[in-house]
């Protein structure tokens, strides 16, 4: 299927200042911040009682749902074709979608359509499965992969550059902190080895002068850790630091299955617990 030049255009000049907004709010979640106390390796935000928690995450998740249909409303301009979702209703009413539908490979058109198409079909899948605030905030960072690949192909439609550029992954210890623009060593916890890992500026600044960065929290095991401190089998966010930590696209380890079974085997980890 080829993509005309002028569909190309009309699309993204009406496409262009939805995805400013969306770039812009991705940005701007950053969680309000405390004091927290010099002794801390971490701070997480402010804790909430446990029915504004609850209200936050549905706020995340309707956003989340929103940001990935407009995704799917511009990619349907250029007369790509959609795999069946979850969230558009396209599939049979009781559809399970436990493991991602691979969009068709689109032939004659640049591949950041592809790649975006690809970043569609992985954040509905991940939103539909999601169990938790991570998994929630893995869908956004996935529409905002999405969003970069579209940008990308508007961009060499116009001849404004040459060829791919680089990606820029979200902010390793919380991603809704907005991109990861510098890259620190940081000191794992409890070990003498440190790690390499992208960063926002803020926490950049907070490494630099000792102070413990803000991150993303789950549960484990009855207590609130890290996101990262959950083990890599049982979270793909863990394993790739929502992305940050891999040279590759993170839609593309959701459309292998890497989601499903790191989902799959937390799941099992639960009710072993349980038992």
């Amino acid at each position: 299927m080829s993509v005309e030049t002028p569909l190309l255009l009309i699309a993204f000049a009406g496409f262009g200042i939805g995805f400013a907004g969306a770039l812009y709010g991705l940005r701007r979640r950053r969680a309000r911040r405390d004091g927290g106390s010099g002794g801390d390796a971490f701070r997480a935000p402010l804790a909430v009682v446990p029915s504004a928690e609850r209200e936050e995450v549905d706020r995340l998740r309707q956003e989340a749902h929103d940001e990935i249909l407009a995704l799917s409303r511009v990619i349907k301009e250029f007369g790509l074709p959609l795999p069946a979702s979850p969230l558009d209703g396209d599939g049979p009413a009781g559809t399970v979608y436990s493991h991602p539908e691979r969009p068709e490979r689109v032939s004659g058109s640049h591949d950041g359509l592809q790649r975006a198409l690809d970043a569609y079909a992985a954040a509905a899948t991940v939103l539909d499965a999601a169990r938790s605030r991570a998994d929630v905030v893995g869908a956004l960072v996935l529409v905002a992969e999405g969003q970069d690949a579209l940008t990308e192909a508007r961009n060499a439609v116009e001849g404004r550059t040459p060829g791919v550029r680089p990606r820029v992954p979200a902010c390793f210890f919380h991603p809704l902190h907005g991109q990861a623009l510098r890259t620190v060593a940081w000191r794992v916890t409890g070990s003498t080895r440190s790690l390499d890992v992208r960063v926002c500026q803020q926490c950049a600044w907070d490494i630099s002068y000792r102070r413990p960065p803000e991150v993303l929290t789950e549960e484990l095991g009855g207590r609130v850790v890290p996101y990262f401190q959950v083990p890599a089998e049982q979270s793909l966010w863990a394993a790739t630091g929502f992305g940050s930590l891999i040279g590759g696209r993170l839609a593309e380890r959701v459309l292998r299955g890497d989601f499903t079974r790191a989902r799959m085997a937390a799941l099992e980890s639960d009710g072993g617990a349980a038992g």
